[in-house]
């Protein structure tokens, strides 16, 4: 069975994004290290050949800057690779 590659980039590295994105996934790698491998990037560099490497894109709020969210999500689609957005209950909190 092959591993899953998961890219997590969450919105910051000790509050709310560090509880609702990168502990969850530390923990499923730990639990499921044949299953899946995580990387878990704040400022992912963005491009189809990185991008590429994944089967499931997770983020917290946004993905990149906000102001060319909507083309990077298209990049990543026509790459057939999945996202998660996590909005945390609303986008501009």
């Amino acid at each position: 069975m092959a591993k899953y590659n998961i890219l997590v980039i969450p919105s910051d590295r000790t509050g709310v994004g560090y509880f609702r994105s990168t502990k969850p996934h530390i923990y499923l790698e730990q639990m499921f290290p044949e299953t899946f491998r995580v990387d878990i990037d704040y400022q992912p560099q963005l491009t189809i050949q990185n991008i590429k490497r994944y089967d499931l894109i997770h983020y917290h709020r946004t993905i990149g800057d906000y102001d060319t969210m909507e083309n990077t999500l298209n990049i990543i689609e026509k790459a057939g690779i999945p996202t998660v957005g996590d909005l945390d209950d609303y986008w501009d909190p």
